[in-house]
């Protein structure tokens, strides 16, 4: 309750896999062929983990006795796109993250109904006292940065 959160943009997180992967050239990937490769991800928070626990259940449910094998998780994403792009791993991870990379042309999304979550970024402020100037001012150029970013600006 003491902090204002000033959204700046909503991005989706889909699974990626390198071009040459088994499953890039599908149009009728499924939640359950997610069991047979890999996943790779930075770590994953609270509601956002919870929404990938979901996503495993389902398909397990598809493959009765088989489960998601969720790899390896770390905080360097180039380790994360190096993995993906030099084996059969899929990785989950925000468009931005990707498109915004010189491996961006080398990836490809997967389109699976029901299978993106969504990230959310926001800039906080202290509610009381009240934000300075100057951090109400940084706020207004992170907004004005990320449009121009996502080319609404």
């Amino acid at each position: 309750g003491g902090l204002d959160a000033t959204p700046l943009y909503v991005d989706e997180v889909p699974f990626w896999v390198r071009s040459g992967h088994p499953l890039a050239q599908r149009s009728d990937v499924r939640t359950s062929d997610l069991i047979d490769y890999p996943i790779v991800s930075q770590f994953l928070p609270g509601q956002f983990r919870a929404w990938f626990e979901g996503v495993c259940e389902s398909a397990a449910k598809e493959r009765p006795g088989r489960r998601v094998n969720h790899a390896q998780q770390c905080t360097s994403y180039s380790v994360l796109l190096r993995l993906t792009l030099d084996s059969d791993a899929i990785l989950l991870a925000p468009v931005q993250n990707v498109v915004t990379t010189p491996a961006a042309n080398r990836l490809v999304r997967l389109r699976i109904p029901g299978a993106t979550g969504q990230t959310r970024l926001s800039a906080f402020t202290l509610r009381s006292p009240s934000p300075p100037p100057l951090a109400r001012r940084f706020v207004a150029v992170m907004q004005e940065a990320v449009g121009a970013v996502l080319g609404q600006g």
